[in-house]
C-alpha cells in the first residue's frame, strides 16, 4: 500500500470517527459508542470500507450497526463537506468483531489458567 493511501485511510478514519461520535444524532433512548477500527480505500479512491466496532452485547452491537447504516447518506454528505479531494469515496460500513473475538480468547485463556 502506498504512503498516499495510508495517509488517506488515516484521515478518513479520523474524520469519520468525529462525524459518527459527535455530529450524528441517533434518535432513541439507547446510546451507542462507536469505534472506527480501520478504513480501507481502494487505489482509485472511489470506494472505502469502514470497519466499525460497537461497544456492548451482540444484540446491542447489531442494533447500533443498523442505526449507523440508516445514517449512511448523512454521514457520506458530512464527509464530503470535510475533505478536500476530487472524489469523496463511497463508504460502506462493515461490522468489526475483532474486539469480541479478543475478549473471547481472553476468557478462554483465563479458564485454562484457573483449571491448572
Amino acid at each position: 500500500m502506498s504512503e498516499r493511501l495510508k495517509k488517506i485511510n488515516s484521515l478518513l478514519k479520523k474524520i469519520l470517527s468525529e462525524i459518527i461520535n459527535n455530529e450524528i444524532d441517533f434518535a432513541g433512548k439507547t446510546s451507542f459508542f462507536y469505534t472506527v477500527t480501520e478504513v480501507k480505500v481502494t487505489p482509485d479512491l472511489h470506494y472505502a470500507d469502514v470497519f466499525i466496532s460497537v461497544l456492548g452485547t451482540k444484540e446491542k452491537s447489531d442494533v447500533g450497526y443498523s442505526k449507523l447504516c440508516k445514517r449512511l447518506k448523512q454521514i457520506q454528505h458530512l464527509l464530503a463537506t470535510r475533505i478536500q479531494m476530487k472524489f469523496t469515496p463511497k463508504i460502506t460500513f462493515k461490522l468489526d468483531s475483532s474486539f469480541d473475538y479478543a475478549f473471547h480468547i481472553t476468557e478462554v485463556l483465563n479458564k485454562i489458567k484457573e483449571n491448572e
